[in-house]
């Protein structure tokens, strides 16, 4: 049985890490295991030795020099040479080409989602039937959360079958085993883009500090240099250069989260947020928007987390004083409640299990 992934790169990102998370446990099963990428870095995901990678260009730079034409004709090329019976399509433009690509070729389209589809922006009216085109002549769709179903059409629902992002292994097997005598570090962790609405957890967190100036937040994270500069800033014009602190990227973020006790999230929208994933496994308390989406199917407010209007930065800061206010034994509850959701809902047992019953 030959399985391929295709995705745009292996760099970074949820669904990137979730393509290597599921190439490596098929292989492990036996199947026939292959990725496309636009652009192969040395930044990708690992991926195990039997997994075949292939990409159409050796740089980001190469493959924007490309005509459309040419990218075509890479694309079907490769579909051709590999023969898979199924291919698991992420994200729109890479679903596009394959889709395109794969034109009188007999395998099974598997098309997924991976992030809100209500905010997904694609260029233009024609661009947007396109990648539609994909979900109605695909063989499923692959849903990451429950609520991002009724996006689709009756028809499509038909075809839709929920698969969590699997759990790495790195927080199965590392996470916080005690619980401070105090809640002091407060961590964050995403791209830092608009969307991640951190200027809301400034705020908040910088409210709480008046009364709790010991407290401080790192966020880990990158983005774009004047999105990142103009982030800085507003912590200097809130005069909170002793609380809140932008710490970049790492490599090791498992490491962060065990010397973490609170885990903030202030998106305006998600698709299955890894990183509070990744800190409701490493057992600590998590406060959450309650965006679309994903975000339901992991927190059950006030049992193994808390969640906050969207926008509310008076209703965070309220949570996070009920936080440091909580005894260690109300708090070691709440984080033994986020492992045990996120150890069972999103293990990669499960995860793969029911990616396997897909391929016939």
């Amino acid at each position: 049985m030959r399985i391929l992934f295709a995705i745009p790169t292996l760099k970074d990102g949820g669904a990137e890490r979730v393509v290597s998370v599921w190439a490596n446990e098929l292989n492990a099963k036996g199947y026939d295991v292959s990725i496309m990428l636009f652009v192969k870095t040395k930044e990708d995901y690992p991926t195990d030795e039997g997994v075949k990678i292939l990409a159409v260009t050796e740089s980001q730079e190469e493959y924007k020099a490309l005509s459309n034409f040419r990218k075509y004709g890479i694309v079907r090329r490769m579909l051709g040479e590999i023969k898979p019976n199924y291919v698991v399509s992420f994200l729109p433009a890479m679903q596009v080409w394959v889709m395109l690509g794969s034109l009188g070729m007999a395998f099974k389209r598997i098309e997924t989602i991976r992030i809100n589809p209500w905010k997904i922006s694609i260029t233009g009216k024609r661009g947007s039937s396109i990648w539609r085109l994909c979900y109605k002549t695909g063989y499923k769709i692959l849903l990451q959360a429950s609520d991002q179903a009724p996006f689709f059409t009756p028809k499509e629902q038909e075809k839709c079958v929920l698969i969590p992002n699997p759990i790495s292994e790195v927080y199965t097997d590392h996470y916080k085993t005690g619980i401070s005598e105090t809640p002091v570090e407060f961590i964050a962790v995403g791209r830092i883009v608009p969307y991640k609405n951190h200027k809301m957890m400034i705020k908040a967190f910088g409210e709480v500090c008046r009364d709790f100036p010991n407290i401080r937040l790192r966020i880990f994270g990158a983005g774009k240099p004047e999105y990142v500069e103009e982030i800085q800033e507003f912590i200097a014009q809130e005069r909170l250069e002793k609380q809140v602190f932008l710490a970049g990227r790492t490599m090791h973020i498992e490491d962060e989260y065990q010397s973490s006790d609170v885990y903030l999230m202030t998106s305006s929208h998600e698709g299955l947020p890894n990183a509070l994933m990744e800190a409701m496994a490493s057992r600590l308390i998590c406060i959450s928007t309650d965006c679309k989406t994903g975000i339901r199917d992991l927190i059950e407010d006030g049992v193994n987390g808390y969640l906050v209007p969207v926008g509310d930065e008076m209703a965070l800061a309220q949570r996070i004083r009920l936080v440091l206010g909580m005894s260690k034994q109300e708090r070691e509850q709440m984080a033994e409640a986020a492992r045990t959701r996120i150890m069972t809902y999103c293990s990669k047992e499960n995860s793969v299990e029911k990616l396997c019953e897909l391929f016939e």
